[in-house]
C-alpha cells in the first residue's frame, strides 16, 4: 500500500520564495518597531546632554591634526596583523575625522561596543543591581550623547556596552572583596573609545588614569573623553619629554610607553592585551604591570585568529593572579590580583 504524503495547509498558499518574502518582511517590521520603542530613550539623552554636541564639533577639528604627529610612529612590534587591519580600515571611516554617532558604524559596533542585548543585558543589569547600590548605578551606567550610542535600557538610559563594563568591575570587587573606586591610579592597556575610562573616572574624579593604545584610538579616546570630561581633563602625551599629569586621563600612544614611570594601584585590560602581540604580552609582565599592586584583565582562549591570546592567563597566573570564567561568555576568563 502506497504511504500517503502528510497534508500541509501551507503547500496550498504559500511557496517557499512567499515564505522567505514574508519573513524578511516581518523582520523587517520588527526592526523598526525595536528603533521606534527605543526612539524616545534617544531624544531624552539628546536633550539631557545636547552641549556635547557642540562641544563635539569644536574640538573634532584637532582629530586630524593630532592623528596626523602621530600616524608615522612605528609600533609594530606591539599590533597583531589582525588589529593592524581593524586599524587601516578605521582609517577610512575616521578620517578627516569622525561623525558624531561613531558608534552606529557597523565596524565599530564588531570590534568594541557590545550590542547583544537580550537575555545577556538582562543577566548583567540583575548582576550589577545585586551587588551595587542604585544611587551609583544611576550615575555610573547613563550613557553620552557623543557618539550616539544604542540605547537598550531605559531605567539606566544606558547601553549594552556600558552596562557589560560595570558588569566586569562588579566581578572584580566581588571576586577580590576590592573597592575599585578607591584606586587613585590606574593604567589601562587598550581603552577602546574611552568608555572604561568614562566609568573610572565617575567613580573617581580625582583619579589618575592612563590608557595604552594605537595612535588613532589615542585621538579617538582623546576626543571622546574631552567632549564629556572638557579638554582640561585629558592629557595627550605627543612627544618623548611629555610626562602623565596626576588627576587627568592621559592618552598614552604605544610609541612613547618607555616614557612612563608610573607606580599604578590597578592594571587592567579587558580583552586588549589578548588580542596584542606576544611581544607586547612579554613586554608588560617583564615590567611586572608596570608595578602595579593588583589586576584586572580578561582574555579569551587561543584560536586561529589569535594563537597568543590565553598566554595573558599564564603570564597573570606566574604572578599570582587568581583565573576566574566570565561565565556568561564560553571560553572567556578573569585574570585578578
Amino acid at each position: 500500500m502506497k504511504k500517503q504524503k502528510k497534508f500541509y495547509p501551507t503547500e496550498f498558499w504559500l511557496s517557499p520564495k512567499i515564505f522567505t518574502s514574508i519573513t524578511k518582511l516581518l523582520l523587517t517590521i520588527r526592526e523598526l518597531l525595536y528603533r521606534f520603542s527605543t526612539l524616545s530613550n534617544h531624544n531624552r539623552l539628546a536633550q539631557i546632554k545636547r552641549k556635547q554636541r557642540s562641544d563635539f564639533d569644536l574640538l573634532v577639528k584637532q582629530f586630524p591634526i593630532y592623528y596626523k604627529n602621530l600616524r608615522t610612529l612605528n609600533i609594530t612590534k606591539y599590533v597583531t596583523g589582525l588589529w593592524s587591519n581593524y586599524n587601516r580600515n578605521l582609517e577610512n571611516i575616521f578620517l578627516p575625522y569622525p561623525t558624531f554617532s561613531f558608534l552606529r558604524n557597523p565596524v565599530i559596533m564588531f570590534t568594541m561596543f557590545a550590542t547583544a542585548g537580550g537575555d545577556q543585558l538582562k543577566k548583567e543589569i540583575a548582576y550589577v543591581e545585586r551587588n551595587m547600590p542604585q544611587k551609583k548605578l544611576k550615575k555610573l551606567l547613563e550613557e553620552d550623547f557623543i557618539g550616539n550610542p544604542l540605547i537598550l535600557n531605559q531605567k539606566y538610559l544606558t547601553s549594552h556596552n556600558t552596562v557589560d563594563h560595570a558588569y566586569h568591575i562588579a566581578r572584580f570587587e566581588e571576586e577580590t572583596n576590592l573597592d575599585i573606586s578607591a584606586f587613585g591610579h590606574i593604567v589601562e592597556w587598550g581603552g577602546g573609545y574611552g568608555n572604561m575610562a568614562k566609568i573610572f573616572r565617575r567613580l573617581n574624579p580625582s583619579v589618575t588614569y592612563v590608557v595604552i593604545d594605537t595612535p588613532l584610538f589615542n585621538c579617538l579616546q582623546w576626543l571622546y573623553l574631552s567632549t564629556i570630561f572638557g579638554p582640561e581633563s585629558v592629557h595627550f602625551i605627543q612627544r618623548v619629554t611629555d610626562h602623565v599629569v596626576p588627576h587627568k586621563i592621559n592618552i598614552l600612544p604605544l610609541f612613547f610607553l618607555e616614557q612612563y614611570k608610573g607606580t599604578p594601584d590597578l592594571f587592567l585590560s579587558t580583552w586588549a592585551l589578548c588580542e596584542s602581540s606576544k611581544f607586547s604580552q612579554q613586554y608588560v609582565a617583564d615590567r611586572q604591570w608596570f608595578g602595579a599592586r593588583h589586576l584586572f584583565l580578561s582574555y579569551q582562549q587561543s584560536d586561529v585568529r589569535l594563537p597568543d591570546a590565553d598566554n595573558v592567563g599564564r603570564l597573570a597566573s606566574k604572578d599570582k593572579a587568581m583565573i576566574v570564567p566570565v561565565g556568561l561568555l564560553p571560553d572567556n576568563y578573569y585574570a585578578f590580583r
